[in-house]
């Protein structure tokens, strides 16, 4: 169903977590085709771990704005693009382990 939306939309059980991720992690207007592809693979990957419900692929629609036109990718694209961008564990403790200095004063 094509549902208007302005920047982004998600449905079911998902919905929160899709709704978090995409409120932080894009900005209209500033991300190019390829970057909103990644962000969205990564989001479709969470909700599909996180959440009850959610699962069996996704694929993805990208109505362009002005022309009408529509980018669709099938699940399998989805997929391989899911399973080059790192797990969110990864990341955070990878960046956190780097950069985050707890003052000695805070460890047991």
């Amino acid at each position: 169903m094509m549902v208007p939306e302005a920047y982004y939309a998600a449905y079911g059980s998902g919905k929160a977590l899709c709704d978090y991720f995409a409120d932080r992690l894009s900005e209209h207007g500033r991300m190019d085709k390829d970057s909103m592809k990644v962000v969205a693979a990564f989001i479709l990957r969470e909700a599909e771990m996180a959440a009850s419900g959610v699962g069996m692929g996704a694929d993805m629609q990208f109505i362009h704005e002005g022309n009408m036109g529509v980018h669709y990718l099938c699940s399998g694209v989805v997929k391989e693009i899911q399973e080059l961008i790192p797990k969110i564990q990864e990341s955070l403790w990878g960046d956190w382990n780097a950069k985050v200095k707890i003052p000695s004063h805070f460890s047991g």
